[in-house]
């Protein structure tokens, strides 16, 4: 029940964050002081991050995906993933080529981040979790790889490259990564 209740209350407070913009949250992002509880490497340039359970062996894993202009530690030391962790699981992130809004380099990143997290703890990632931008790198992952997890979640996910226009500077990042080839599904 406690898991449920922490889980709820993260997506409240990332669907806030999410409706004001991930930029305006950074500087309340914080970064685990678990010492040997978090795992880090780099793999073709990206940096990838593990944190492990609170305590005990991992039981499952899961990815986060994060939004535009994040990394590999954005939101990782939120209650609701610790949550998570404290219930047997390794919550993981990459830079995903920052805000690469799905593009194929992001897509190369989940499976390298897939790979190292099974090599790391044993265990398949089940459970993707995407907020914003993260939802065109996960989605994408899912459509144009035999890469997807048993259950997928988005907190206000990008699904349609053409909606975000609104958002700061997502049309000429999305531009930077797609040029005029930006893709419909």
């Amino acid at each position: 029940m406690l898991l449920i209740a922490a889980v709820l209350i993260g997506i409240v407070a990332l669907t806030v964050a999410g409706t004001f913009g991930y930029r305006y949250f950074k500087a309340v992002v914080g970064r685990n002081d678990d010492g040997d509880r978090t795992v880090r490497t780099e793999i073709e340039g990206q940096r990838l991050r593990l944190d492990l359970p609170t305590s005990g062996d991992v039981e499952h894993v899961a990815i986060w995906f994060h939004g535009q202009g994040a990394d590999e530690n954005a939101r990782m030391n939120e209650p609701w993933l610790n949550a998570l962790r404290a219930d047997g699981w390794a919550v993981a992130s990459s830079q995903f080529h920052t805000s690469s809004w799905g593009s194929g380099a992001s897509v190369d990143d989940t499976i390298s981040l897939t790979e190292w997290m099974r090599t790391e703890t044993g265990v398949t990632p089940t459970l993707w979790i995407a907020g914003s931008m993260g939802g065109a790198v996960s989605l994408n992952t899912m459509i144009h790889t035999d890469v997807e997890p048993e259950c997928w979640y988005g907190t206000m996910p990008v699904v349609d490259l053409d909606s975000v226009s609104e958002v700061p500077g997502a049309t000429d990042e999305i531009t930077a990564v797609w040029g005029d080839a930006v893709p419909s599904e």
